[in-house]
């Protein structure tokens, strides 16, 4: 082996592919293009002595070498990032795709603010949104997230997280829906108003297990459901021509009540907070890089 020549370029190389057996996405998420990942390849391959990786219809699968060679690879990558965190850290040096999970609603309303300052302040670093699903956290630990956005989400050891703030909730209906008329009368509805319409459900759910997230409501068990939708900011279509409602995080409901079509009723269940945090690994909680990313957030911050 000529170890002489293997620089961390190269373990990362190695380290991505053993986890998702992608050269085309490991090239994308490192900044290089094919050839270059594939030259880098050729060159693992030599440094080792023998092929490291092998093709097949599944993708980039790991050979014996690599699984022979994993620990003492990752080792090294540790060993690179520590000598990499003692250079002086500034954003401006950042060329690094960050790659961040988020429902819709989350995107839009959140990380607005959040990926002006950051392209301020790093201009050279890319972001990649990816959706909520159940490997969601599994990725956080692996190396395919750094960073997700939660609503009222238990977090499992090994794992960090800051609230940024809470959400309350609103029942958003067309504008001349009967609850939108009876609301601009007497300035109020209840949970037994709302149950006699038929809901829209936001809800992300992929099997039998629980949803990734849901704005369903235990006061709202009663209420049938007529749609069943994991996207935030299309279920308001819905809602026009129909008596549909919906329930929804407040800052939403009001972004569509701002036009004429549609009236914002805050939820009669006012104690019903969401709250809102970022969640990472362990494996990132010192890494200066998602340190700056996370003060990001921190900055738009509203958390009581």
């Amino acid at each position: 082996m000529k170890l002489t020549s293997l620089n961390y370029q190269l373990v990362r190389l190695y380290l991505a592919l053993m986890d998702n057996h992608s050269l085309s996405e490991t090239a994308k998420h490192q900044h290089l293009s094919m050839a270059s990942a594939s030259r880098g390849l050729a060159k693992l391959d030599e440094i080792i002595g023998t092929p490291v990786f092998t093709r097949t219809f599944q993708g980039m699968m790991p050979t014996a070498k690599a699984y022979e060679i994993k620990g003492v690879m990752e080792k090294l990558a540790a060993s690179f990032k520590e000598l990499e965190n003692h250079k002086e850290f500034n954003p401006k040096d950042l060329s690094e795709t960050f790659t961040i999970a988020a429902a819709d609603n989350a995107a839009f309303l959140i990380l607005r603010p959040v990926v002006l300052e950051m392209m301020k302040q790093a201009p050279n670093v890319s972001l990649d949104i990816r959706p909520l699903d159940y490997s969601t956290f599994d990725s956080l630990r692996k190396g395919g997230l750094d960073l997700a956005i939660y609503p009222n989400v238990e977090v499992p050891e090994g794992f960090h997280f800051l609230n940024l703030f809470k959400v309350k909730r609103a029942c958003l209906v067309r504008k001349e829906h009967p609850l939108a008329i009876q609301y601009r009368k007497t300035g109020k509805i209840s949970i037994e108003d709302i149950v006699k319409y038929p809901r829209i459900m936001i809800s992300d759910r992929h099997s039998s297990r629980d949803p990734v997230y849901s704005s369903d409501s235990a006061l709202l068990k009663t209420q049938r459901t007529v749609i069943r939708i994991p996207y935030f900011l299309a279920a308001p279509q819905f809602l026009l021509q129909t008596d549909y409602t919906l329930l929804i995080n407040a800052p939403v409901a009001e972004f569509f009540a701002l036009g004429k079509e549609y009236e914002a009723i805050p939820f009669p269940g006012v104690s019903e907070t969401l709250t809102t945090r970022i969640i990472w690994h362990d494996r990132v909680q010192k890494d200066p890089a998602n340190q700056w990313l996370r003060s990001l957030f921190v900055g738009f911050a509203g958390y009581e």
